[in-house]
């Protein structure tokens, strides 16, 4: 995320701190390209190596161990391997899961196209701003279900790391494939786009991947962590 969060940042950068001279707008779009480029590589390289070379480091809870706690993490670590092996499991073949899979996509496209069409009428009758809603209103809808499946299902099985792992999935989805793969649509159809932070913008992320590697880089949590992370 760190790495992500130096990409994504690069442009603004070039546009908030330019060297002697303004920096050409042709030049921070070729580096917001490559950079988005770079991001779709190590997107489709991650995926290699989380499913295919090095899977099994994903397999269960990694545990730090010392003498100390030997006995007690290896215990641990048995327990994750034991929930895993509860999870369920597939049962729908690859062609019923493909066009369960398009139906599916098919209906919240429909759903989505209806509900930023009737984002004016809204905004009109509260008061609101158009925008405004768009960036909060439609992908809290979109991905209520899967907020609600995550929370379930850590409590389900008391595994809080299946949440974060779902969470950081969704977060390196947005930064390292939708917004790189939008300016790459967008260079191709001569709109350009340009991943541009304001001040704000740019600090509480940089602030956000911090506080979240603080959090995650011992493998272990507790509830006065979560309070300061609600506090945060």
């Amino acid at each position: 995320m760190t790495v992500v969060f130096v990409l994504l940042a690069i442009p603004t950068i070039m546009d908030v701190f330019p060297s002697a001279k303004n920096t050409p707008t042709s030049q921070i779009l070729f580096t917001q390209c490559i950079t988005a480029v770079i991001l779709i590589a190590l997107l489709m390289k991650f995926l290699l190596f989380r499913l295919g070379t090095h899977a099994t480091m994903f397999a269960s809870t990694p545990f730090a161990q010392n003498d100390a706690n030997t006995r007690q993490s290896r215990h641990q670590h048995r327990q994750s391997q034991i929930i895993e092996a509860q999870l369920p499991r597939p049962y729908l073949g690859k062609n019923v899961a493909g066009l369960v899979l398009a139906a599916a996509s098919a209906c919240t496209f429909g759903c989505t196209y209806y509900i930023v069409d009737s984002l004016a009428g809204v905004a009109g009758m509260t008061g609101s701003n158009e925008s405004f809603l768009a960036v909060t209103i439609v992908p809290i809808l979109g991905n209520f279900v899967k907020y609600h499946s995550i929370v379930t299902g850590s409590r389900s099985y008391n595994q809080v790391e299946l949440g974060i792992r779902a969470i950081i999935n969704c977060v390196l989805r947005v930064t390292m494939l939708i917004a790189p793969l939008l300016v790459l649509v967008g260079w191709a159809f001569n709109r350009p786009l340009i991943l541009r932070f304001d001040g704000f913008e740019a600090t509480t992320l940089l602030l956000s991947v911090v506080v979240m590697t603080y959090l995650i880089s011992d493998g272990r949590s507790n509830y006065f962590e979560g309070l300061m992370l609600i506090g945060t």
